[in-house]
């Protein structure tokens, strides 16, 4: 797996790409756990995630309930069709807020409620 983080706009964006598995899941933890406070927002570009385990799961989760502590967006978009029907066969889809494209999801999360 490949982590690469970028920023436009307000936001801070993990481009994750690979396997995220639980070999792989401690890294995106590490890395994804040390920077929520970068930025006013925070997107997940799985575009390039060709699959993920119960392990990459809890670490979004993780991820997802931090945010939402400190009242900062947090959404993932891109999702292959393997990857989206990991979440929506695992309930996640309903917990962790996912988007078609980055520009969807740029805008969405931007957005003041």
């Amino acid at each position: 797996m490949e982590i690469l983080t970028e920023t436009q706009s307000d936001a801070l964006i993990f481009v994750i790409s690979g396997r995220l598995d639980g070999s792989t899941a401690p890294d995106l933890q590490e890395t994804m756990l040390g920077q929520l406070d970068a930025a006013p927002v925070i997107l997940v570009d799985c575009a390039a995630l060709d699959y993920i385990s119960s392990a990459g799961l809890r670490v979004l989760l993780l991820a997802t309930k931090e945010c939402k502590k400190a009242r900062r967006p947090f959404g993932l978009c891109g999702l292959q069709e393997e990857v989206r029907e990991v979440f929506k066969l695992s309930g996640f889809s309903s917990i962790i807020e996912t988007f078609d494209s980055r520009e969807q999801a740029l805008t969405k999360l931007s957005t003041p409620a």
